[in-house]
């Protein structure tokens, strides 16, 4: 079971979730204190909506995560 938290937690790592728009520039960012790193992409996976989202740890990207494709709309 992994954990991770969205505010500082005592004995967690600090991870920075970066929401993209479609230049690629970020738009909202969210802390991320987890366990280790693989609970870290678990919640940062867990934000990709309409958006991708970057995950890092200091100055080391460690994963992109690509937004949901969206319906076409025929009108």
């Amino acid at each position: 079971m992994s954990y991770c938290f969205r505010w500082g937690a005592w004995g967690m790592l600090h991870y920075r979730a970066y929401l993209l728009d479609e230049h690629r520039r970020v738009i909202s960012a969210a802390n991320l204190y987890c366990a280790d790193e693989q609970a870290a992409k678990e919640r940062a996976q867990q934000l990709v909506g309409g958006n991708d989202v970057e995950l890092w740890q200091l100055d080391r990207r460690i994963a992109v995560f690509k937004s949901h494709p969206r319906p076409s709309s025929d009108y």
